[in-house]
């Protein structure tokens, strides 16, 4: 144990003068670090986690506002957190892909060309990028929406795209293209 403001009295952490405490130990090829706010010399310590880093590599910070900057470095590539009250910015320095989960399985996929998969881990389309705004180049952009009736391949659902400043709207199914406005049906392409 290495600890700032803390004893062991053999059955309790105390603090030793009336400031808070600081307390890091490793157990079971754990490192933990913990905290607590500043109370009476004497008294006993209330330890609040500030931070594990597992056995197998994982980091842990439960219950921080954090902000500043926490940077994970790998071999291939680095995946950057960083927060503060102007904002959040999460993401990776090289080519790799950024991964959003939500219950334990993904939910949002970023490919390191920018595709975008919304419940599709592997995201592609016929023209350029997937759920994309802009791109500077001239293969295009592409919006495709699909359900359990269309299928999700790139030949099925609608599709809205840009590509070598052309726009298209494209129904891949043989179904009818319904346009409405003010909540009612202005016009209906037959299939």
């Amino acid at each position: 144990f290495l600890s700032g403001n803390a004893y062991y009295d053999g059955s309790n952490w105390k603090y030793a003068t009336s400031t808070d405490a600081t307390n890091y130990y490793q157990t079971g090829r754990e490192h933990i670090w913990r905290s607590a706010a500043s109370g009476t010399a004497g008294n006993n310590i209330t330890w609040s986690e500030s931070m594990r880093i597992a056995a197998a590599g994982g980091i842990k910070i439960p219950n921080q506002n954090a902000t500043n900057e926490i940077t994970f470095t790998g071999t291939d590539f680095t995946n950057v957190l960083s927060a503060s009250t102007g904002g959040f910015q999460l993401g990776t320095t090289g080519a790799g892909y950024l991964s959003f989960l939500t219950s334990n399985s993904e939910a949002i996929h970023i490919d390191s060309s920018g595709n975008v998969g919304i419940g599709d881990s592997s995201p592609t389309g016929n023209y350029g990028k997937n759920l994309q705004i802009h791109t500077a180049a001239t293969s295009g952009s592409s919006l495709q929406l699909t359900d359990g009736t269309t299928g999700g391949g790139v030949n099925d659902g609608l599709q809205i795209i840009c590509t070598n400043g052309l726009s298209y709207i494209w129904n891949r199914e043989t179904t009818d293209m319904v346009f409405a406005t003010s909540n009612l049906e202005r016009m209906r392409i037959d299939a």
